[in-house]
């Protein structure tokens, strides 16, 4: 029996708004909690070099993740 994808470690695409630099930070944070638990995470703060195409990374990115969370994460 193959388990290969009970052992496959999640992608997740984290998509945000950038209001200000502080839920700049507060996404980076929670970001880093996820990959402290295991998930890989694409983000712009980690991926996306300077010049480089965004909306290419971006469709490239909810391409290849598992999971792009949706819907509001908190109330501002």
């Amino acid at each position: 029996m193959d388990n290969s994808d009970n052992d496959k470690i999640p992608k997740v695409f984290i998509s945000y708004s950038h209001d200000s630099p502080s839920h700049k930070k507060w996404v980076g944070e929670i970001s880093s909690k996820l990959v402290e638990n295991g998930i890989d995470v694409i983000l712009d703060q980690w991926d996306l070099g300077l010049g480089d195409d965004v909306p290419k990374f971006m469709e490239n990115s909810v391409t290849v993740a598992d999971r792009t969370p949706t819907g509001t994460f908190i109330t501002k």
